[in-house]
This record gives structure tokens, C-alpha cells and sequence, in this order.
């Protein structure tokens, strides 16, 4: 029997088995972050891996929460503690922000430590930022990552 199959009047040499269904590439892929800022790739360069991951959690730390269109609890509060005294309590609630947000839109990433410090500099504006650090485990491929955000 010939291993040859007619699809749509034309024949097909190599036809998809059922077993070869679920072999399908399983990575994942995203835009990288920022958009629009012109690299080697264009400004719409595609990454994957822990580069994804990083990109994924600046943005969610990044992005103000009712920001995104279509998930309104996307992104945390933080620009709301920029004029605020950085003490106990406000980082505090700093971590309590990025937490909520974390548990919701962190698939696949497990928080081990959160560290979040004044910025060393004044801006322009003559304001203090804040700066957090994130060091998370990949748990698909047991990575571990950190990533520095600067607010202000």
C-alpha cells in the first residue's frame, strides 16, 4: 500500500500520523520589551526563554493597573508610592502590590526573594524613584533570574 494520500485533488507523500499529533513545539514566544525601541531585530523583535520571562515581569511591574484594555487588574500601583516615605510600612505595601500581581499573571514563575530600595539618584525633576528587585524560578527549565525595575 502506497504511503500517499489525496488531500483536496492533490497528493500528499508524507501525511500526519495520529501519534505525531501531540509532538508539537511547546515554547513560547513574545515581543520584546520595550516595543518600538529599534534593535539588530527590528522594533518588533520576537524572544523566548528567560529573555521572555524577564521582558514579561518588567512590564507587569511597569504597567499601571487598569492600563491594558482588555485585563483591567494587569500591572501594579507603584507610581502611587513615588512621593511617599519609604518606610516599613510603604515597602510594605509596595511588596503587597507587586505580590497581587504577581500571583495573578506570573504563570510559570515562582518568587523567592523581592527587594525593594530608594534609588541612589535624583532625577530631573528632583524627585527619588524607587527601584525593585525581583529574583524568580523559572519552573519549567529550574532557572533562576532577577530582574531590576527603576521607578521615578
Amino acid at each position: 500500500m502506497s504511503n500517499t494520500v489525496s488531500f483536496y485533488g492533490k497528493k500528499v507523500a508524507n501525511p500526519i500520523k495520529k501519534d505525531q499529533i501531540g509532538t508539537v513545539d511547546k515554547k513560547r514566544y513574545g515581543l520584546s520589551f520595550p516595543t518600538g525601541s529599534l534593535n539588530n531585530k527590528g522594533f518588533f523583535a520576537k524572544i523566548s526563554g528567560t529573555q521572555l520571562s524577564k521582558a514579561n515581569l518588567k512590564q507587569l511591574v511597569l504597567t499601571a493597573r487598569g492600563e491594558r484594555v482588555m485585563l483591567p487588574n494587569f500591572g501594579t500601583n507603584l507610581r502611587n508610592y513615588l512621593f511617599e516615605q519609604l518606610d516599613a510600612q510603604t515597602v510594605g505595601n509596595i511588596k503587597k502590590e507587586i505580590m497581587y500581581s504577581f500571583a495573578k499573571y506570573g504563570q510559570g514563575l515562582k518568587l523567592l526573594k523581592m527587594q525593594v530600595l530608594p534609588n541612589d539618584s535624583v532625577n530631573y525633576q528632583g524627585t527619588q524613584g524607587i527601584t525593585v528587585k525581583l529574583f524568580v524560578e523559572v519552573e519549567n527549565n529550574d532557572q533562576i533570574i532577577d530582574v531590576e525595575v527603576s521607578l521615578g
